[in-house]
C-alpha cells in the first residue's frame, strides 16, 4: 500500500472525529481550519499574524491547502513580519521608546502594518465600493 494521505484529508478526519462533526469536516475545510485556528491560537497574537498572514496569501493567490502553498504562505509572511518588526524597533528607537514584541504583536497596529506591507485591502468601506460599482 502506497497511498499517501494528504495534510487536509489528515485534519478533516481529526476535526470530524475529535469534535463529532463529521459534516462540517466532509464540507468545509475553511471552517474546520477557522476553528482548529481559533482554539490553538488565543494566546499567541503572533501566530494569529502568521496564521492570517498564510491564509490571505492562499486566497489571494487561488491556493488550496496544501503543505506545499502553506509553506509558501509561511515563507512570504514571515518575511513581512520581520521586515515590520525590524522597522517598529527602529520608529522605537528613534522616539527614545522601547520595543516590546508582546504589545505590537497584541496591538493592532501589527496587522495594519502587515496589511499595509502585502497591500491587503480590508472592506471597511464595503457599501461604498458597492454603492461606486451600481451608479
Amino acid at each position: 500500500m502506497h497511498e499517501s494521505v494528504t495534510s487536509e484529508k489528515v485534519i478533516k478526519f481529526w476535526y470530524a472525529t475529535f469534535y463529532e462533526k463529521p459534516e462540517i469536516a466532509k464540507n468545509s475545510i475553511s471552517k474546520v481550519l477557522e476553528e482548529v485556528f481559533d482554539a490553538t491560537n488565543q494566546e499567541n497574537p503572533l501566530a494569529k499574524l502568521l496564521s492570517y498572514g498564510i491564509y490571505k496569501y492562499l486566497m489571494a493567490n487561488q491556493l488550496g491547502f496544501s503543505q506545499e502553498n502553506i509553506e509558501k504562505g509561511y515563507n512570504y509572511a514571515i518575511v513581512i513580519i520581520n521586515k515590520n518588526v525590524d522597522d517598529e524597533k527602529r520608529d522605537r528607537e528613534k522616539k527614545g521608546e522601547t520595543y516590546s514584541h508582546s504589545s505590537y504583536f497584541k496591538s493592532s497596529q501589527c496587522r495594519i502594518d502587515y496589511n499595509k506591507a502585502a497591500n491587503i485591502s480590508e472592506t471597511y468601506d464595503l457599501i461604498d465600493k458597492l454603492l461606486i460599482k451600481t451608479i
